[in-house]
Parts: C-alpha cells; structure tokens; sequence
C-alpha cells in the first residue's frame, strides 16, 4: 500500500476519503476522522511489516497462517473480481495481500479472510486447487476473491446476519445469492454438523434403547434445525430485498446507489431501511457520523 495522506483525513477531506472508500477503506462504526486516521496510520505499519518479513524470510506466519511469497496470488487473478466488486457495490479493494494456502483438514476447503483487531489488517487465502484451475467443486476462482473483498471491506461494521448474504450477491449462481449465506456464523455451522452427528447416532445406538422413538428423532431434531436455517435465512433475505427497494425508490430507481448503501449499512441499519417510509428523512439523520458522510455527502 502506498502512504496514505493522514493529513486530510483527519481534516475530513470528502474527496479523499471518498478516494479511500472505493478501494474499500471505510470508517467503523461511529469512528470519527482522528481514530479513522490513526487506524489507517497502524494499518498502513502493519502491511509494511508483513511485506517487509516477507521479502527478508520469504514467508510469514500470522497466528498460524503460514504465508509464503511464492503462493502469493498474481494481479492478473484480480482483475475479474475487482471490476465485479466495482460494478456490484462500487469499490476496488486492491491492497488486501492474498495467498495460495491450504490449511489443515482442508479438502473441501474454499477460501477466508483473516482480520487482526484493531487495525483490521487482512488477508486472505485461498484453495492451492485455484491456483492452476478457475474451478474446483462448486468453487470459482473469481467469485470467492470477490466474496472475500467484500468481507474486507465490510470488516468495520460488526454485521453478523446480512454480512455473507452481502457477500454472496457476488455469486455467478442466483441459488447462491439467495441461499449462499444461510449459515451467519461458525456457530451456526457447528449446530449443523452437531445436527447431523446426532442424526447418524439416532440412527446407530438409539433404537438399542428405544426402538418406538428411534425412527424418528434424529430425522426431526435434523429436519427442525434445517427449517429454522431455511426460515431465517428467508426472512434476512425478505428484508435485504425491501431494503434495497425502498433505497431505490428513494433515489428514483437508482439501484447502484441502493447497494452502495446496503454494503456500508449494518444489520440494524438495514433493518430499519427496510421498515421506514422515508428513506431520505432516516439518511439524513445518520449523517452525522463520518461513515455515512462519505457514501451520502
């Protein structure tokens, strides 16, 4: 990364900050320009720390992500997502350092961003199986770098239930941009696996127990926890989409502008996008913090 003019923003220069957000460096929520500057400040020291190691020792290990200079991913890899990125949500987020790495038990492994609080420096890995091949299962090269720019770019905002779905509009499959962010966290993917486990014993060691129950309940502690992913996720989907209508309505049908502004908004804030009758009344009241100066000023 290039030195960044700290100057002008801590002078809440519009027009550089606005420089920043396109390449997806955006304030936290309520940061003001002092701390968004002394952030920018660590985060530009940390990226010249690790490329620094990185050059002397030609890899660096962060909490046990071994990154190697010679699996870095090329520029030439970026150039499809990040004109996805620009078209989708209007940033390129060009300075994310990302690898070729697989990590441990990692056959079905796709890709994930790793951000180091509180500076929010990032990178990113992804499956040694994209490294020759655009394709691997059902992973894409292209999309799961677009997906983790999103990630990056979102890392301020603390968003939990909107967070992939945002990050799967990315997504060359319609199923996926629906469904792709189903599971909101690791928790909720550990309630699947446990699901599943139980299921398989259900099957194996309770029918020695109770022959009359055993049929079923593994297959209805399964099934209800798979209809409560299906349902919420349903309902998360329903409000992203009234959300970003009523944004478009608001800006005469501009839908750019509507997913400019869900991908700076958090959960609660989309939330209440999708609920208010008066998108612009609402905007207004939330320009009083720096983050949303820059999107709406």
């Amino acid at each position: 990364m290039e030195k960044l003019d700290l100057q002008r923003v801590r002078e809440e220069d519009l027009k550089y900050l606005r420089k920043l957000d396109e390449r997806g460096l955006s304030p936290a929520v309520g940061e003001d320009a002092e701390a968004f500057a002394g952030r920018l400040e660590t985060l530009q020291n940390s990226l010249a720390e690790f490329e620094t190691g990185l050059s002397q020792s030609g890899q660096k290990d962060l909490d046990g992500v071994l990154c190697v200079a010679k699996d870095r991913i090329p520029h030439s890899c970026f150039e499809a997502p990040l004109k996805h990125t620009d078209g989708l949500y209007g940033f390129r987020c060009d300075w994310v350092p990302g690898f070729f790495c697989n990590p441990r038990f990692s056959w079905l492994f796709g890709g994930c961003t790793y951000s180091f609080p509180p500076d929010f420096f990032t990178i990113f890995i992804i499956s040694e199986k994209l490294r020759k091949a655009k394709k691997f299962l059902c992973y894409d090269r292209e999309e799961i770098l677009a997906h983790e720019l999103c990630h990056v770019a979102r890392s301020g905002l603390g968003s939990v239930e909107f967070e992939e779905l945002i990050a799967y509009q990315t997504a060359k499959s319609g199923f996926r941009r629906v469904w792709g962010g189903i599971m909101h966290s690791q928790w909720d993917s550990l309630v699947f696996l446990l699901a599943c486990l139980f299921l398989v014993c259900a099957q194996i060691f309770l029918p020695m127990l109770t022959p009359a129950v055993a049929p079923w309940l593994g297959w209805a502690v399964f099934g209800a926890v798979v209809l409560f992913f299906v349902l919420r996720q349903a309902r998360s989907y329903h409000i992203y989409k009234k959300a970003l209508a009523n944004i478009a309505t608001a800006y005469q049908g501009d839908e750019s502008m509507a997913r400019k502004i869900i991908f700076h908004a958090t959960d609660t804030e989309i939330r209440q996008l999708a609920d208010c009758t008066d998108v612009k009344a609402l905007l207004g009241t939330w320009q009083t913090e720096l983050r949303w100066k820059i999107v709406l000023g």
